[in-house]
């Protein structure tokens, strides 16, 4: 299994010597890496005057990082020149971070500790979401997360009151920080539920879920780091009108031996099977499927969204 973590760190400037200081900062917190990976630095080069200056810089960060890495046994690869896609796993990691921040923040400017203290938390966000049920138990509903692998346990944050529909001019500092990483917790926590459970065209067969499988309740306005989770106690195979109302009037097709040979033919045979079933039989297809649907509703809380939970 192959899953991936956030840390987020401040640097005051792109110098050699920043980017040595924040990985001993890493290390310090989440151990020492074996091998890193990052972009090559011809990527970021504009203008003749600025390449030939950045290489200059790059050459003696290059050899500052590399003297750095080999003392400590960790083994550093940079991915090919303009070729962003090949460092794609963290390019979505720092897209989603960078998303959401500049929308939310906008101009708004803080001290350094101020900034970090909503880094930390993002990031703290980021690690919390579930990734695989913990265990094949039906009574156990914890999850696997990045916090798992980084801390031991999920990463909680400590409850605050919402402050979403307060204006920024009567809150504190402070309040302001929770207000930032409260709707960066919304906004991303919607977008990543969005990602795991895609919306195709219904002529795409997709594998149901199962009883006992582990899901994500979506519900509003939740505190930052909750992720409500349950799981399937019963699952109704007859919800899809296309499925059955098909199977209805595939049964009463006429058996030919001459093929359709255009899409003209293959719609009136249809229409004609379609006629000839019964008015009370399609309506108590519906009726049935109606009681079924309203029984999921109600068992659901009347709106909450559900999410199977894959990574």
């Amino acid at each position: 299994m192959v899953t991936k973590a956030f840390d987020l760190e401040i640097v005051t400037d792109l110098s050699s010597e920043a980017f040595i200081a924040a990985l001993k900062r890493f290390f310090s917190r989440r151990g020492k890496s074996e091998r890193i990976f990052s972009d090559n630095a011809t990527n970021f080069v504009g203008t003749q005057l600025e390449l030939k200056r950045l290489r200059e810089i790059m050459s003696n960060c290059v050899s500052n990082l590399s003297k750095f890495l080999c003392e400590e046994r960790v083994e550093w690869s940079l991915i090919p020149p303009r070729a962003p896609n090949h460092g794609g796993l963290w390019e979505a990691g720092v897209k989603a971070v960078k998303y959401h921040l500049r929308r939310v923040m906008g101009n708004l400017r803080f001290t350094y500790e101020e900034f970090l203290t909503i880094l930390n938390q993002i990031e703290g966000v980021l690690n919390s979401r579930p990734l695989y049920p913990l265990s094949c138990d039906p009574g156990d509903f914890d999850a696997l997360t990045p916090g798992h692998f980084l801390v031991g346990r999920p990463i909680t944050a400590i409850a605050e009151p919402s402050l979403t529909e307060v204006s920024d001019n009567r809150l504190k500092v402070w309040q302001k920080q929770t207000k930032i990483v409260r709707q960066i917790w919304k906004r991303w926590s919607n977008n990543y539920l969005s990602t795991l459970q895609n919306r195709n065209k219904w002529y795409f067969q997709k594998n149901n879920v199962k009883i006992h499988d582990m899901v994500i309740l979506k519900e509003d306005n939740l505190p930052v780091c909750n992720w409500p989770l349950g799981k399937i106690l019963e699952v109704y195979h007859d919800l899809s009108p296309i499925k059955n109302v098909w199977s209805m009037v595939a049964e009463r097709l006429p058996c030919q031996h001459t093929s359709v040979t255009t899409v003209d033919e293959l719609w009136h045979r249809i229409e004609a099977a379609w006629a000839s079933i019964p008015a009370h039989v399609i309506q108590s297809l519906f009726e049935s499927m109606l009681k079924r649907i309203s029984c999921v509703i109600i068992a659901r809380g009347g709106c909450s969204g559900l999410w199977r939970m894959f990574r």
